[in-house]
């Protein structure tokens, strides 16, 4: 889980880096656009024209490729946090038959259905005397009751 808190802080080191990054670019661009739209533009030198055009064209530039590398980071930490997130399917399975063998705890052993019936008597986990018990008390013929050493 050490890994799972660590993907979680770099996600949130990189969107905050993003949102920084990207607010400052955008006022940037604003501040540029403003210049370059201005009606006082073109009294301005052909260098300071060129130089406010470029750094707009460059301003923009930037932000794409920044949020175009902020998303494959922030993909990858997603990634991480899924993988870390992740309940494997035979883990999922091998739970979930638990929870349905838990769920019938209180259960007369008649009234259990007969395929959490069945994966009680597949679990290993689950004393042999129990199974006899339920074996004898639902009656069922596909079970042999099975000698247990005390």
């Amino acid at each position: 889980m050490s890994y799972l808190q660590t993907n979680i802080g770099d996600l949130k080191n990189e969107l905050k880096k993003l949102q920084e990054t990207t607010n400052a670019q955008i006022e940037r661009l604003q501040n540029l656009l403003e210049k370059t739209s201005s009606s006082n533009f073109n009294k301005l030198s052909y260098a300071d024209q060129y130089y406010y055009k470029k750094e707009l064209a460059d301003t923009g530039k930037f932000i794409k490729n920044f949020i175009r590398e902020s998303c494959t980071k922030l993909d990858n930490s997603a990634f991480k946090i899924l993988h870390d997130c992740s309940f494997g399917y035979y883990a999922e399975k091998e739970l979930y038959k638990k929870v349905k063998i838990e769920s019938v705890q209180d259960v007369e052993p008649k009234d259990i259905p007969f395929d959490i019936f069945k994966e009680i008597m597949k679990d290993k986990g689950i004393d042999q005397e129990y199974k006899n018990i339920l074996i004898k008390e639902r009656g069922d013929k596909r079970y042999k009751i099975k000698e247990v050493n005390k």
